[in-house]
């Protein structure tokens, strides 16, 4: 497995990985409904416009050629602090 720094390229795997984690994990506690109409194309969408900010900071897993998992983070929230904090996993 390779960690390296998501590129704007990842954006479509980041997505494929970010919705079917949220359906599998909230699976039986949201409604099926809702996460059927997760959509990697949206979710794409705006995980290219943050890649291309620059913010937060994304690193991906990756295995062979295929993306498995991302992690999102920067700067703490608090502005009187000089930590940082995973975003989103």
């Amino acid at each position: 497995m390779k960690i390296r720094e998501a590129t704007f390229e990842d954006a479509e795997a980041i997505a494929t990985v970010h919705v079917a984690s949220w359906q599998a994990a909230y699976k039986g506690i949201m409604p099926e409904h809702f996460l059927k109409t997760l959509s990697v194309e949206a979710r794409a969408a705006t995980w290219r416009k943050l890649l291309q900010a620059g913010t937060p900071h994304v690193l991906v897993a990756q295995v062979d050629e295929t993306i498995i998992g991302w992690t999102a983070f920067g700067a703490y929230r608090d502005k009187d602090n000089n930590w940082a904090e995973i975003e989103a996993l």
